[in-house]
């Protein structure tokens, strides 16, 4: 007999490593679904995510894991605990850490298309690696062979087809694990939390205060970190754009009726203080619950 699977906790401190990873996937998975022919087409003619909602919207999605991670950590008052949480995403990384060389730009990228094009079954792909691609392709050849432009030039057309058709096939296959919908619905408010990345520096000076020797924010003088792998280029460094207030509200909403969902047991409509406290901790600077009567 099947062992039946655990509930999944809406808790972020007690999600183990794999269902936070699964659930992240999960997110990115379905954001990515989304692109469509023409969102591809926009970013090749304008070389950005201009009037590009859709792929705007990914590629901010994969720029706010690493910022949820920094105020995962920075919520919490002690260095205990903060060193606690900083374990628990390593441990959701560590895969991540083996595949670095994996995604190293020698030889155009060439071991990860060797290992893209080896998968089969459901797989993820870093889409700054296809979206170069694609603007190579439409710089270096001309969608047509003569000037009265009756030849369609079919070799662009073929390279074009190669990438998209990889991209559209990597749609249609669904991640392997189900997904719970209400800790979607949490993490997707989690990620929509915007911070400068000055205010996050603030927060850290909060945290951990520097010495008087040391300069109160960044300067020139202090050390260069080391440079990420090339393969995270303009696409996704772009600044981070303020979020859609309409739909920050749509995720807000469903986050509650979850919330709700798991924590409302006896149908009252309304949740105790202590347990919207714990629930707060899985949003923090998240000025919204400011607003809330904590018994509503």
């Amino acid at each position: 007999m099947a062992q039946k699977k655990r509930k999944t906790s809406l808790l972020f401190d007690h999600l183990e490593s794999g269902e936070l990873a699964e659930h992240l996937t999960y997110l990115e998975y379905r954001s990515f679904s989304k692109i469509l022919f023409q969102d591809y087409h926009s970013f090749v003619m304008h070389g950005c995510t201009v009037d590009n909602p859709i792929l705007e919207r990914f590629i901010t999605l994969f720029n706010s894991v690493s910022q949820w991670v920094q105020l995962m950590v920075l919520s919490k008052p002690t260095a205990q605990q903060r060193a606690q949480v900083i374990t628990r995403f390593v441990m959701v990384a560590q895969v991540w850490e083996s595949l670095t060389e994996l995604l190293t730009s020698v030889g155009n990228y060439s071991q990860y298309r060797r290992r893209f094009s080896e998968c089969l079954g459901f797989k993820f792909p870093i889409l700054g690696v296809h979206l170069k691609d694609l603007v190579a392709v439409h710089v270096a050849l001309p969608d047509w062979l003569d000037r009265a432009h009756t030849r369609l030039n079919g070799t662009k057309m073929q390279q074009l087809f190669v990438i998209l058709n990889e991209l559209v096939l990597v749609q249609s296959i669904r991640p392997p694990f189900e997904a719970n919908p209400d800790l979607l619905n949490l993490l997707m408010v989690s990620l929509d939390q915007y911070q400068t990345e000055d205010e996050i520096y603030q927060l850290s000076l909060q945290r951990e205060p520097r010495n008087k020797s040391a300069p109160s924010s960044p300067t020139s003088s202090t050390p260069t970190p080391t440079p990420p792998p090339a393969i995270i280029e303009e696409w996704a460094a772009a600044p981070k754009p303020k979020p859609d207030q309409a739909l920050v509200r749509k995720h807000i909403e469903k986050m509650v009726e979850s919330v709700f969902r798991n924590f409302d047991v006896d149908g009252d409509g309304h949740i105790s203080q202590e347990e919207f406290k714990i629930i707060r901790n899985n949003f923090p600077y998240l000025c919204k619950f400011g607003d809330l009567d904590e018994n509503q």
